[in-house]
């Protein structure tokens, strides 16, 4: 698999990237799982002496306070405030740049120039990745330039949030970008075009005469399935197994998932349930065909929300054994309400079960095969020292025998 930047720098960006799920898992841009359906207001009003009572201290204070209130921030805050009152994790207030962030993440592209970024320990902005087939690979930049100007703004001082939400809201669609590399400056003229983020890899891996397609999904977005199905067409037919890798994959959308196990899956199996207010709807299939070929999933405590999902169902739907850890535990399908101003609110809608019925919420999928990571693995990122991943290799070649 292609690497971009050198074992040292990689290992940086994993620990990273590690430290930022372990401190965003309960944040809107982790552990989440979005139906993808955003919700009307319903027709029919409730009123409720409670309801009154708020309308009349809200009128009280525009009429009394001993200045000007801007209306918007008092009805923004009460929205904030009941959802905070629900006390659940996953039931938030987005504001415009996290609505659109959020939106980013999950629709899986973006306006932009196709780089990935980091902040070191020196302060400086480091590309971390060129995406394939962007304008910043075009251009010819590279991973660990670091960036020092973007039309003639000085951003050595900024982080790259700052990048991201200059290159967002920059109306032409020429960037000029000064990068230091092997200390000179070079300057990179860049078009900003839609990107396509990929959210899956794959790779043959040859083991005792066997070859094993190695499949890695890094989120479920809304174009997910679709390079999944590409990566699975390529190898099918090449390959004796399958391994099915989403550590770290904190979920996504539900379609997305459904799209995918509807790959492996036909009509008959079950691949989720889910409950709301005490009913439960079962959801099936839209697969012509149940696949012959073994499948072994990979997940850890990292694992969540739509990993879940495909982790069960491939368990006890199509018997896939599961090795790694036990996933992060994440039981709930929340929905998006678009407000005024691009911001938005997502809840919690629903409870989402397993094929079996079982809610995983607080304890996560269990594995087969208990395999903890081995250490050396993020010294050396080889997959020699992932015990997780020889770990599956030799499940999949006993289900080969």
């Amino acid at each position: 698999m292609k690497k971009d930047l050198s074992k040292t720098q990689i290992k940086e960006v994993l620990i990273v990237s590690i430290l930022i799920f372990a401190a965003s898992i309960i944040s809107i841009f982790a552990g989440y799982l979005y139906n993808g359906e955003s919700i009307e207001a319903p027709e029919e009003r409730r009123s409720s002496e409670s309801l009154d009572s708020f309308v009349r201290e809200y009128n009280r204070i525009l009429d009394n306070y001993y200045i000007e209130v801007d209306e918007d921030v008092l009805i923004k805050g009460a929205i904030k405030g009941m959802l905070d009152a629900l006390e659940d994790e996953y039931t938030s207030f987005l504001d415009e740049s996290e609505n659109y962030r959020f939106q980013q993440r999950v629709q899986g592209y973006y306006d932009g120039i196709g780089i990935g970024l980091y902040d070191d320990e020196d302060g400086n902005m480091v590309i971390s990745t060129i995406f394939p087939d962007t304008p910043a690979e075009r251009a010819g930049v590279l991973a660990g330039d670091i960036i020092i100007e973007l039309d003639g703004e000085d951003f050595t001082e900024k982080e790259s949030g700052d990048l991201v939400e200059y290159i967002r809201w920059l109306e032409e669609d020429n960037i000029s970008m000064t990068v230091m590399r092997d200390g000179k400056e070079i300057i990179f003229e860049i078009e900003k075009r839609t990107v396509i983020l990929p959210s899956v890899d794959s790779e043959i891996i040859e083991k005792d005469g066997k070859k094993i397609g190695f499949i890695s999904i890094s989120i479920f977005a809304s174009n997910t399935p679709t390079q999944f199905s590409e990566h699975l067409e390529k190898l099918e037919g090449e390959v004796d197994a399958f391994i099915i890798d989403v550590r770290y994959n904190s979920g996504g959308y539900l379609t997305s998932a459904e799209r995918m196990l509807s790959m492996f899956l036909d009509k008959s199996k079950i691949i989720y349930q889910t409950e709301e207010k005490g009913d439960i709807e079962t959801f099936y299939s839209n697969g012509t065909e149940t696949k012959d070929i073994p499948v072994v999933m990979l997940g850890n405590k990292s694992s969540a929300s739509a990993s879940e999902i495909m982790i069960a169902a491939m368990m006890e739907s199509y018997g896939s054994p599961f090795v790694g850890k036990a996933t992060y535990g994440k039981g709930t399908v929340q929905e998006k309400i678009e407000l005024e101003g691009n911001e938005s609110l997502k809840y919690t809608a629903r409870k989402w079960l397993t094929p079996s019925g079982n809610w995983i919420e607080k304890v996560g999928v269990e594995p087969d095969f208990d395999i903890d990571q081995n250490v050396d693995f993020f010294i050396s990122l080889e997959q020699e020292d992932d015990a997780q991943l020889q770990k599956a290799l030799e499940v999949s070649l006993e289900l080969l025998k």
